[in-house]
Parts: C-alpha cells; structure tokens; sequence
C-alpha cells in the first residue's frame, strides 16, 4: 500500500472520529437537556387533594410536600413516610422535606443534609404538638444496614431549638418514632 493511500485512511478514520464525538456531543447535551426538564417537573411540589390522591397517570415520584387531613400512610418525596391516626376532624399536618438542615447535628453522629419537617394544624392554626386526645403520629425513614439508627427531632418552638433524640424502633430496615410535634425529623446514625 502507498504512503499516499494510508494517510488518506488515517484522516478519513479522524474524520469519522471526530465526526462521531461532535454527534455525541450533540446527543450528550440534548440529553441534559431533557433531563433538566425532567428535574424541573419533578421537582414540583404536589398537594394532594382531599382523598390524599393525586390525578391518575404513569409512574410518579411521592410528593415532596404534602398536606394530611385524614389518617392513613403517606410518603413525603420517598424520603420519609408519616403514619397518622388523627381523632378530630379539625386537624391537618403539612409535611415536606427540609433543606438544608436550620442547625448543627450533635456531636459524634453521622452528617445528614436534609430531614422531613411536620407542621401541625387545629381550625387552621398551627399547634406545637399533637397531644394525645387529638390522635398520634409515626414518622420512619430507611434504615441502614448493621447501623443502630436513631430519629433526631429539632423543636422549632423550643428556645434556643435543639437536636433531641427519640426512642426510635427498627424493623424490617425502616427506623421509626412517634411525630407528635412541630418541627424536624432526621434518622442518622452514631460514628464509628
């Protein structure tokens, strides 16, 4: 083969090359693209309606906000989930996920970046806690494995708010506690 004829092979294999990079280029932005969009919609904060049922359709991401007006089981953005049997029919909970967390974590437990916040409504004025005759309250969270979990909750309405641990129950890998009052809700677990 001539000299001629194997460089005119290498510059048609650059071009071929570099002609498949620019297209992956293209197909790497548009994909970005996309993905933004699909960020954006699911980013969305979605309230359900009365039922605690959202509009039928494919698969969605749980809401990262959600309003509780009837007991049941709801999920807040497959983050945290809220089990709640509320006694009164005037009561609601607002739930949604919190970031960046409002203080420090105590000493010597592993760093978390977000929690659940529950809000706490009679008559539609906020209360600092659930009592007792007005119904209960579960938050839960993942657990991880061979990690002794334990559910950290910031008292907004305390002076000055604190992290305080709460007695937190394991199974079946999700960490649970009762969620009785306004504030936040993290599960974490000690450092080695």
């Amino acid at each position: 083969m001539k000299t001629g004829s194997r460089i005119l092979i290498v510059l048609l294999l650059l071009l071929g090359i570099l002609f498949l990079a620019q297209a992956g280029v293209a197909w790497a932005g548009k994909s970005t693209e996309q993905n933004a969009l699909v960020d954006n919609e699911v980013s969305q904060d979605i309230l359900l309606d009365e039922d605690g049922e959202d509009e039928p359709g494919s698969v969605k991401a749980p809401p990262k906000f959600v309003v509780i007006k009837k007991s049941g089981t709801y999920s807040v953005g497959g983050f945290c989930t809220m089990d709640v049997s509320f006694d009164a029919n005037d009561l609601k909970a607002v739930v949604y996920m919190r970031r960046p967390l409002p203080g420090p974590l105590p000493d010597g437990v592993h760093k978390v970046r977000q929690g659940c916040r529950v809000d706490y409504y009679q008559s539609q004025q906020p209360i600092s806690e659930l009592q007792t005759q007005m119904g209960s309250a579960k938050i839960c969270f993942a657990a991880i494995p061979k990690k002794e979990m334990t559910i950290y909750f910031y008292d907004v309405n305390d002076t000055p708010p604190a992290w305080t641990a709460l007695q937190t129950t394991v199974e079946n890998r999700v960490a649970c506690a009762s969620a009785s009052g306004t504030g936040i809700y993290i599960a974490t677990f000690k450092k080695p």
